[in-house]
């Protein structure tokens, strides 16, 4: 079923039916913005498409998005919201009871059923936005749906935008529906800000210090290192057997022998070693390497290196220069090679003190 409607303001009438959506969109001109309200050309996208998004931001423009239902919110009087994955752009969608097709459709969906939307963009009424939003100003009046895919059966555990499934569910029942876990703000979070910080270090290294990304191989000769190798059977040559490696250590040492003289990588790295909070079997690290450099310039670039991944992505400030121990005057304070500075538990010398002087 299709109608075509403007900038219709009538949004605020009962029995609306409201959705959160996916909002797939880039930035426009504003809400209601005279170059949105000159828009009479309207490209609607094909719904054999459902993944041809229609850019809009601003009012009478025809769009299509793209959704996962995540949370039924309320339900009263004709009235339901839904939420949608965490991370991305949500927006709202409307439409009207009169509208059977849609209106029906919507209100049997369950959460995390998957669906392709098809409306015009307009203002939300004035006692209706929600500043909290980035789409708050806006909605979009649905008059299509497509059901792209459906839940069969109840989730094990509620996926919603609120960080409340961690507390609540055993850590084994989120790795074993670790697409659900995902779906959780933190994890959205964490591995945005992991995205952000590796895309940091690529430009910050390539563009400023003219280093070159080269990936060294993963199936290798066994070299070992601080711990066991993890070891792969070769098919071709019975009795053989490839190590995955601890380091790239071997690798890029050629590769300054090569002329390289300035290398690095994201290098996955391998070690067979029990968990511990500081020791994990599969792990990520930043791994480069200069030719010609002395240990002073190395400490140099690290530090301006994290000063600037700490300054560009959470806007914190990072003493410059860095604070520095040696060995002898970390082990002679502190008792170890890496002390949790965050504590001011210095060892103390109690051979001239009055502990000497009482017996216990």
């Amino acid at each position: 079923m299709r109608s075509r409607r403007g900038c219709s303001r009538c949004s605020g009438r009962k029995g609306i039916l409201c959705a959160g959506i996916l909002a797939l969109m880039t930035p426009g001109e504003g809400c209601g913005s005279a170059a949105g309200l000159r828009s009479a050309a309207r490209t609607r996208a094909s719904l054999s498409s459902p993944f041809a998004i229609a850019p809009a931001w601003f009012s009478c423009k025809d769009m299509k998005v793209s959704a996962a239902v995540e949370q039924f919110l309320d339900v009263h009087e004709g009235f339901i919201a839904l939420v949608v994955l965490p991370g991305r752009i949500i927006s709202q969608v409307t439409t009207l009871p009169e509208y059977t097709e849609v209106y029906n459709t919507v209100n049997k969906l369950r959460v995390e059923s998957v669906v392709a939307i098809e409306g015009v963009v307009r203002p939300r009424p004035t006692d209706a936005i929600n500043a909290d939003m980035k789409t708050g100003a806006i909605e979009v009046a649905a008059d299509h749906i497509l059901v792209l895919n459906t839940v069969a059966r109840s989730l094990p555990f509620p996926v919603t935008t609120a960080d409340t499934v961690k507390e609540k569910f055993p850590e084994e029942i989120r790795l074993r529906y670790r697409v659900l876990d995902l779906h959780r703000q933190q994890m959205q979070s964490n591995l945005r800000l992991r995205h952000s910080v590796v895309k940091l270090i690529r430009r910050y290294l390539e563009d400023k210090h003219d280093f070159v990304e080269i990936e060294t191989p993963v199936l290798s000769k066994s070299t070992p290192e601080g711990a066991r190798d993890y070891l792969v059977p070769s098919r071709v040559q019975p009795g053989t057997f490839y190590a995955l490696p601890q380091s790239p250590q071997l690798f890029k040492q050629m590769l300054m022998v090569s002329g390289f003289e300035k290398y690095y990588q994201i290098a996955r790295c391998f070690r067979d070693e029990d968990l511990r909070a500081d020791r994990q079997p599969e792990f990520t690290q930043l791994d480069m390497e200069i030719a010609f450099t002395s240990m002073e310039d190395m400490l140099k670039l690290n530090e301006e290196l994290m000063r600037h991944i700490f300054e560009e992505v959470g806007d914190i400030k990072v003493p410059n220069p860095f604070p520095r121990l040696t060995y002898a005057e970390a082990m002679n304070r502190y008792g170890t090679d890496r002390p949790d500075l965050r504590f001011d538990w210095e060892l103390k010398d109690v051979r001239t003190s009055t502990f000497l002087e009482n017996a216990f």
